[in-house]
C-alpha cells in the first residue's frame, strides 16, 4: 500500500504550502497521509534522519520509495513518481 508521510515544523514558511499540496494529492489519489509536526520533536528528526523541512516521503508497503526535501521537489517530484507507482501496480 502506498503512503505519504509529510514531515514539517510550525515556524517553517515553507510548510504550509506543502501540507495543503500533499493533503489535496493524498485526496486525489486516495493515498493515506501521515502528518509528522517536528517542531519540538528532535528524537523524530534523529531517527528517520530528516535533515530539514518540509520533508515528504513516499513509501509503498511500509518501504521508503523516495524522498522529497524542499517544497519545490515535492510539487514537482511527488505526483509523478505517484503516477508510476500506479501504473507498475
Amino acid at each position: 500500500m502506498v503512503k505519504i508521510k509529510i514531515y514539517h515544523s510550525k515556524g517553517c514558511k515553507y510548510c504550509p504550502d506543502a501540507l495543503s499540496f500533499t493533503r489535496e494529492i493524498a485526496k486525489i489519489f486516495g493515498i493515506p497521509l501521515e502528518e509528522i509536526d517536528v517542531t519540538n520533536d528532535i528524537a523524530t528528526l534523529v531517527s528517520d534522519k530528516i535533515i530539514g523541512v518540509p520533508t515528504a516521503v513516499l513509501c509503498n508497503n511500509g518501504r521508503e520509495i523516495k524522498r522529497y526535501e524542499g517544497l519545490r521537489k515535492i510539487i514537482n517530484e511527488l505526483v509523478n513518481d505517484i503516477l508510476k507507482l500506479e501504473v507498475e501496480a
